[in-house]
């Protein structure tokens, strides 16, 4: 990551207060990264996902409201991800070739 891409998403994340001191959690370092690398972090669901984030790490929130935040923030990040390309498993790629290749008869 650039110094660049690492200013963006610091400037991004929530900084403590007075009233919150509590720096942002590794969590919500590590969704604000991920947002950033795929260009999502300003978008409305990325920001919900870091939000959520937010309240997933406190802890302040009840076992049960974490339950149910973590729920909400795994769709958030699934829409925020939505139409993203993920990364290519090695193993697909030799697969794939070992398949077009069986199915153009050449081995």
């Amino acid at each position: 990551m650039t110094a660049s891409h690492t200013t963006t998403v610091d400037s991004t994340l929530r900084a403590a207060t007075l009233d919150d001191p509590a720096p942002p959690s590794e969590l919500e370092r590590v969704v604000a990264r991920e947002l950033e690398a795929v260009g999502r972090l300003q978008s409305v669901a990325g920001q919900v996902a870091l939000e959520l984030a937010f309240r997933v790490a406190s802890p302040f929130e009840s076992g049960a409201a974490v339950a149910s935040l973590a729920k909400q923030f795994g769709e958030a990040m699934d829409r925020a991800l939505a139409g993203v390309a993920q990364a290519a498993d090695p193993l697909d790629e030799i697969r794939a070739r070992r398949d077009a290749k069986r199915s153009a008869g050449r081995v």
